[in-house]
């Protein structure tokens, strides 16, 4: 049987995989799309990201109307839609606010996106060739890992998860820097985490596949959690206000007024980094790190 290995712009669907899918070179699997996604921050028009896909780095939705009617950038059927009908154009971004699909012109504004690419086929050994077959691992979190030092970031639980231990709840957001994420957070009713015990630290920290000594897609931090955990004159404080009677391991022990605290989640020979090692920098306050972790109590 010919596979055919397509990657291109992200558009919705649901598909039946087997078990332990491999993903393209920089794509991570993720469970509740059933997909391979790459996901991109750097803005683009609608060609240029197309043209990324294609090239397997990049993507906005792949949804373009031509010639009187909607298409897939794949060749799909078009058989789901999410438009908000006050807009007109010829492409189509994805409002995160709403979750809409909004209409635009495809050269009138440059927008973050995300390419799709479906799983490839798991390699199957023949009586003349052995071939080695990555192992995956099931997490405590139900998520499909690979060996730390294969597998990229952004592999996580999707929606809120609840810790039984404290009665809170978790949402991992990506690609946000430590104020953006805290304002995210806050809209949803929550703080960015703090942290009370090392059974909340290695909840927080088993929310995404630990991931090898390689740089996120953005190329400049490896995969690890923003915490709302601050440096202040000489107080250590969390945005929640709750106070601050837990430490964990550090890498670094000293920190000083201005630092903010992350989780890692990644691993590297030679160094001290590791899943749920606790690192208090100033130096990435106004970057983009791959996760933030939002925390809020559960409802009744």
């Amino acid at each position: 049987m010919m596979f055919f290995h397509q990657i291109f712009l992200l558009k919705v669907l649901s598909v039946v995989l087997a078990d332990d899918p491999i993903c393209p070179s920089r794509y991570s699997y993720q469970n509740d799309l059933g997909l391979c996604v790459a996901y991109s921050t750097l803005p683009e028009v609608w060609s240029v990201a197309l043209t990324e896909c294609q090239r397997a780095t990049k993507s906005w939705l792949g949804a373009q109307y031509l010639n009187g009617t909607w298409k897939w950038s794949d060749g799909s059927p078009f058989d789901y839609q999410r438009f908000q009908s006050s807009n007109t154009g010829g492409c189509v971004y994805l409002d995160q606010q709403d979750l809409l699909w909004k209409l635009t012109s495809c050269t009138a504004g440059l927008f973050p996106y995300v390419c799709g690419a479906q799983p490839l086929p798991s390699p199957t050994p023949t009586d003349s060739q052995t071939t080695q077959i990555v192992q995956s691992t099931t997490s405590e979190r139900g998520l499909t890992c690979l060996p730390i030092q294969q597998q990229l970031p952004y592999t996580c639980n999707q929606g809120w998860q609840y810790f039984p231990n404290n009665g809170y709840e978790y949402l991992i957001v990506m690609d946000k820097t430590f104020a953006d994420a805290e304002s995210y957070c806050v809209s949803q009713g929550a703080h960015l985490a703090s942290i009370h015990s090392a059974e909340e630290n290695d909840f927080i920290s088993s929310l995404c596949c630990p991931s090898g000594c390689g740089h996120d897609h953005t190329g400049k931090y490896y995969g690890a959690y923003i915490t709302g955990g601050k440096h202040v004159g000489q107080n250590l404080v969390w945005t929640d206000g709750s106070p601050f009677d837990y430490q964990h391991d550090s890498c670094i022990d000293d920190h000083e007024d201005g630092d903010f605290l992350l989780i890692l989640n990644f691993e590297c020979d030679g160094g001290c980094a590791q899943q749920g090692i606790w690192d208090w920098n100033a130096w990435f306050n106004s970057r983009m790190i791959s996760y933030g972790v939002c925390k809020r109590k559960r409802s009744p």
